[in-house]
């Protein structure tokens, strides 16, 4: 997949390009407008698809402003990471990490067998790195 201006990170390092919030909003909108507008449709259905239709409509305006939220997920002690904008590849083989563990200090080594990747991205106007698995698996087991 090329990288381009929209080019982003996902979950399990998959590199996607994600929709227009507006644009898709919009649509849903219109669909939802046509529904509620036919014949036939009972009245607590009706006022349930104004309603959808009203909470989209506060949303579309709301994204159009440039204001976005995402779920507050706290991964580890009040910090958040964001992926960051992608660089580039930087290797199609990352060999293995080795690392002392931040809560119980002993030291590990993870060996990846060719299925592992690192690629350069861009956050908070710094440059990190990113491993992720070539087919989007996670890298690790929950241990916190």
């Amino acid at each position: 997949m090329p990288h381009g201006p929209h080019t982003m990170l996902g979950p399990g390092g998959r590199i996607l390009v994600p929709e227009s919030e507006s644009e898709v909003l919009a649509e849903s909108v219109q669909k939802l407008m046509r529904v509620a507008g036919e014949r036939g449709v009972n009245e607590w259905a009706h006022k349930e698809l104004w309603s959808v239709i009203h909470d989209l409509k506060r949303l579309l305006e709301q994204v159009g402003q440039g204001f976005h939220r995402n779920p507050g997920r706290t991964p580890i002690r009040g910090l958040q990471f964001q992926a960051g904008t992608v660089i580039g590849q930087i290797g199609t083989d990352v060999h293995d990490i080795r690392y002392t563990h931040a809560s119980d200090g002993k030291s590990y080594e993870h060996h990846f067998g060719g299925e592992v990747e690192v690629w350069g991205v861009q956050r908070n106007k710094k440059r990190d790195l990113l491993l992720t698995h070539t087919r989007g698996e996670p890298l690790w087991d929950e241990f916190f």
